[in-house]
């Protein structure tokens, strides 16, 4: 007979979230899939919180907040290491794997399916049928955006649906900046170094400047997402690639740049602020899975485009002295 698992961490996971966050958020570890509970006992009549297999999000979860409460249940679902907001919209953080997995336990274990209270994560709400979970008895709640509003939420009686919004503050954004400097640094790391070397037998004067132009987009293009014109992510790196754009312009008339380094300027900074726009996308619960796909395949094509030409200025430069 399957049974339920104790929620529990150690050393090892501290570790391995840590590796997972200043890794963009990688695959890296799975939790498997089933039902766990926290505590010194199985609670057999409290309400059933929904979460995916990535290990990020159950060890947070169990971390922040679930080691602080009453005893649990967790119903980990099957969504291949991906978080809930990302499974939600691929499908598999769904109505049918949820009830995938409460087969695999007896009912003394689950108990009935009718009047069984689900309460779901709000971010990953919109990839499961309420009325598919409803039809057997399943009384499914919207839960929380915020893991640490949850021992709120559960102490009001009786349970409602959330209504806050996901509005990625300030304090959202800033958590997704460690990791998304290193991944954009090891995509800078190679161009630069070419260009070190290039510098070196043919003085092109440009080389450093990839690496710092590209931090500094993406830096800005987090703290000011909120401000840059759009919705759409690409868009809004076009609208930050154009204010560096107007800076290389006024260096080339005031500030005695060349017109090669101006020109390299703008293709550069055009084609990164579209890039990290595109790239950051997978960093947010604000961007819609549909629409990220045509951005991806109407603009990355402009930004490699755009990114190669730069970088061939680089060359021409070279070739010229």
């Amino acid at each position: 007979m399957t049974t339920p698992t104790l929620l529990h961490f150690g050393l090892k996971d501290f570790w391995l979230a840590f590796w997972q966050w200043m890794r963009s958020y990688r695959l890296f570890e799975q939790i498997p899939p089933g039902l766990y509970y926290t505590g010194a006992h199985y609670p057999s009549s409290s309400p059933m919180l929904v979460t995916c297999n990535y290990h990020l999000t159950v060890f947070l979860l169990w971390w922040r907040v679930l080691r602080f409460l009453p005893p649990q249940r967790i119903l980990v679902l099957d969504t291949a290491g991906v978080n809930v907001w990302c499974a939600s919209g691929k499908g598999t953080f769904s109505a049918d794997e949820i009830l995938r997995q409460l087969a695999r336990y007896p009912e003394a274990v689950t108990g009935s399916l009718k009047g069984m209270e689900l309460i779901l994560p709000k971010l990953g709400f919109s990839g499961v049928q309420l009325a598919t979970l409803q039809r057997v008895g399943i009384t499914p709640r919207i839960g929380p955006i915020y893991m640490t509003d949850i021992p709120a939420y559960l102490a009001q009686q009786p349970h409602a649906d959330f209504a806050g919004i996901y509005r990625f503050t300030l304090r959202d954004r800033l958590f997704t900046l460690p990791p998304s400097t290193i991944q954009i640094a090891t995509y800078l790391a190679l161009p630069t170094v070419a260009a070190w070397v290039l510098h070196q037998f043919f003085a092109t004067q440009i080389w450093w400047q990839i690496f710092a132009g590209g931090i500094a987009i993406a830096w800005l293009y987090i703290v000011l997402f909120p401000i840059l014109p759009s919705k759409r992510f690409a868009i809004k790196g076009l609208w930050l690639g154009s204010a560096f754009m107007l800076s290389a312009l006024l260096m080339f008339a005031y500030g005695g740049w060349s017109w090669l380094d101006t020109l390299f300027a703008i293709l550069f900074v055009l084609g990164g602020s579209l890039f990290f726009g595109l790239y950051y996308t997978g960093n947010s619960g604000v961007s819609n899975y549909s629409i990220v796909k045509y951005e991806t395949l109407r603009y990355l094509p402009i930004s490699i485009g755009l990114l190669i030409a730069s970088m061939a200025i680089i060359v021409y430069k070279a070739v010229q002295a």
